[in-house]
């Protein structure tokens, strides 16, 4: 093509159309996007590592204060001997273990329930949810440890508080004086030489009142808790399959 109005002496240019060829895709066939389905029944059942009621040996990883009351708070082990199952020995050495810890003050112990183990499987670490609980070195559930209740503390400043309230009203119904007329109603007089030592003996009772409510208060928020330290050795038994 020959571009018209151009000019004097400028050579024409060409223009040169560019084929883009379109290649249509192929039509897709249903049997490509198609999920295969398994027939009934072929769905596997999980393979059992750990049947239920083996046991091993595990060692805390971290101490763990296990409140009396309220919710409960995790704990991590470690487990330091093969899981002994009843038919062979299985080697779970090295395998974390949380748990959730709760303290019993009768029996000053901790229990502790299992929650997930993660293991070494055909070099994969895989996490599981497990159920069992916890046995200490005298054969029985749950891990004697150390009783701690500070509310004891609480309790005796609010005993001493307490009396000194009652000494100041005591002093100050000592500087009055109560009468009653013939109609039932009482009047209470104090000297005026002993108004400030009343006034002081009041305010006493009235502040040591308070402060006993406070400790008081203190006393009831405070949780006994059981304490297990670090390194404790203890032992794990599986309450249900583990299965992968």
């Amino acid at each position: 093509e020959i571009q018209e109005g151009l000019p004097p002496g400028e050579a024409p240019i060409e223009k040169k159309h560019s084929k883009i060829k379109v290649v249509e895709p192929q039509s897709m066939k249903s049997s490509d996007t198609t999920m295969p389905v398994l027939p009934p029944g072929t769905e596997q059942a999980g393979k059992v590592l750990v049947p239920a009621g083996s046991f091993g040996r595990v060692r805390f990883l971290a101490g763990v204060y296990a409140p009396c009351e309220g919710p409960e708070i995790p704990v991590l082990m470690e487990v330091i001997s093969p899981i002994i199952t009843p038919k062979e020995r299985k080697g779970f050495i090295g395998s974390f273990i949380i748990g959730s810890a709760v303290g019993d003050e009768s029996s000053k112990s901790a229990f502790i329930r299992l929650e997930k183990i993660s293991f070494l499987y055909e070099d994969t670490v895989i996490t599981k949810q497990i159920k069992g609980w916890v046995v200490g070195d005298d054969g029985k559930y749950g891990i004697r440890g150390k009783v701690h209740d500070r509310s004891g503390k609480y309790l005796a400043y609010a005993i001493v508080s307490s009396f000194a309230s009652g000494v100041g009203q005591a002093v100050s119904l000592a500087y009055t004086s109560v009468t009653q007329n013939a109609f039932g109603q009482t009047t209470t007089t104090i000297d005026k030489n002993n108004i400030a030592k009343v006034a002081a003996a009041s305010g006493i009772s009235t502040a040591a009142g308070t402060i006993s409510e406070y400790y008081m208060k203190k006393a009831s928020k405070i949780i006994p808790v059981v304490e297990v330290e670090a390194g404790t050795i203890a032992d794990i038994v599986f309450l249900e399959d583990l299965k992968i």
